[in-house]
């Protein structure tokens, strides 16, 4: 008995000291600036800082650095053939880089955490040039016919992550399972109309269309499988993250393994499609 109640009175001593503890003030999470910006993916992180220090380089040390990089088709046509990489880091103006920064970091962020870090970039990059090149074509199909609209302006350019948002908009609502999504709490948009409800508002308020049409539509063809050509294999994407030269990026805070995932989004949409993280 009395070795019993030695051990009941150290273990009431022990669960003492156990609540003692759970009653302490936990540490908070670093909830400051620089630690958000470290919790983003890697590349999700790195498109948005690229958006940020264009703008500033263009807003303090060179003017026409955005007409630069836009992807003008008059500036396809003298061979200047980066406009193609380069236009979605052209946000336009402080606004546009703080609505773009808030916006990409919400849908990339979820993209790479469903698809990997470098899977995701090679989308974003293939998405930004593809609709690049269709809005190049369309531009330079439609300029004999309309010769008094200047098409081929150097004031008609495709420019900022707004292509690439709606096209990743476009294969998040394909494959959105609820009816209905809400615009700023002001009202409900049929979900797979979202990305449409976008490009008209955008272009009411004077935004580009031309070149968001050419995102969305890039965006279905991703959604239907038409892209699955384009995309490499598993094995590619193992070997790129094993490859040396992508330390910088596979070794970076916040870079995500391929998950597998890529091909079996590219043409869900043939068999019903399904949840994105799927």
């Amino acid at each position: 008995e009395f070795g019993w109640s030695i051990s009941q009175a150290r273990g009431s001593e022990k669960e003492r000291g156990a609540s003692r503890m759970n009653s302490q003030p936990q540490p908070l999470e670093d909830d400051s600036c620089m630690a958000r910006y470290y919790r983003q993916p890697v590349m999700t992180r790195g498109i948005c800082t690229m958006l940020v220090w264009i703008w500033m380089l263009g807003a303090v040390l060179y003017p026409d650095l955005d007409m630069r990089l836009s992807g003008c088709p008059a500036g396809i046509l003298s061979l200047e053939i980066w406009r193609w990489f380069t236009s979605p880091f052209v946000a336009g103006g402080l606004i546009g880089v703080l609505i773009g920064v808030l916006v990409f970091g919400n849908i990339g962020g979820q993209f790479e955490r469903t698809f990997g870090s470098l899977a995701f970039g090679y989308l974003f990059v293939l998405f930004n040039v593809l609709a690049n090149v269709a809005f190049t074509l369309l531009v330079l199909l439609a300029a004999p016919l309309f010769p008094s609209m200047g098409l081929l302006s150097p004031m008609n350019c495709a420019n900022g992550v707004w292509v690439s948002v709606l096209g990743f908009l476009v294969v998040y609502t394909q494959r959105l399972n609820t009816p209905h999504m809400s615009f700023w709490g002001l009202c409900n948009i049929p979900t797979k109309l979202y990305p449409w409800f976008l490009l008209l508002l955008f272009g009411l308020l004077g935004g580009s269309f031309l070149d968001n049409l050419c995102g969305i539509m890039v965006g279905y063809a991703f959604h239907f499988g038409y892209l699955t050509r384009l995309l490499p294999s598993e094995q590619r994407f193992q070997a790129w993250e094993a490859a040396p030269r992508l330390t910088w990026i596979t070794q970076a805070p916040g870079h995500l393994t391929y998950t597998g995932s890529l091909w079996n989004a590219a043409g869900a949409g043939e068999d019903g499609g399904g949840g994105l993280g799927n």
